[in-house]
């Protein structure tokens, strides 16, 4: 995560990747189905959200996600082309 000053403010800029795994998140899926769609491991996934709500100074997923939503411009512009989810496609009892 990398820390710019602007005008006295504080704008916060995630890795690309961090960027996507927020995407997803806030789209409501789940750690395990964010992995599928990105193609990588769910410790990768569940790394990611960890070190983002670490870093922002959050406590769980939910105030992420609130973050997300008044901090757009953050992560405005992400592209994520994911594999499609298909919740058949996973094992979720797993």
């Amino acid at each position: 995560m990398q820390h710019i000053t602007t005008a006295g403010n504080v704008l916060i800029l995630l890795s690309p990747r961090q960027c996507q795994v927020l995407v997803l998140v806030t789209s409501g899926l789940s750690n395990k189905e964010i992995a599928y769609a990105l193609r990588i491991g769910l410790s990768a996934v569940k790394a990611h959200v960890s070190n983002m709500t670490a870093g922002l100074h959050l406590d769980n997923r939910v105030q992420l996600c609130r973050w997300a939503l008044t901090h757009q411009s953050a992560i405005r512009g992400v592209a994520v082309d994911p594999a499609p989810v298909s919740l058949s496609a996973l094992d979720l009892a797993a």
